[in-house]
């Protein structure tokens, strides 16, 4: 046998999910998101299914879009459409 140190196989992690908290709700209906690449919308439903909080977001120019929070960057904004939420980047 060679003492020949052995390489470790290569060790892939899962992506990084975008939601920091899954399972728990951070948008309630009415509150103004921004989402890209759909832009600036108005949430009309939130709930939880399997561990993930699901969207369903008018937006400009696509209303009753379903949204999974743990695969989009979802962003929550103030009155003045200033992001409230700094918890990721952009």
């Amino acid at each position: 046998m060679s003492s020949a140190s052995a390489v470790s196989p290569l060790r892939v992690s899962a992506p990084p999910k975008l939601s920091m908290s899954p399972g728990v709700q951070r948008f309630a209906p009415g509150d103004k998101i921004r989402c890209p690449p759909f832009g600036d919308g108005v949430v009309r439903e939130s709930r939880i299914e399997k561990g993930r909080e699901i969207l369903i977001v008018d937006f400009p120019m696509v209303e009753d879009m379903r949204i999974d929070t743990t695969t989009r960057h979802v962003r929550l904004l103030d009155d003045n459409a200033e992001i409230v939420d700094d918890e990721l980047p952009l």
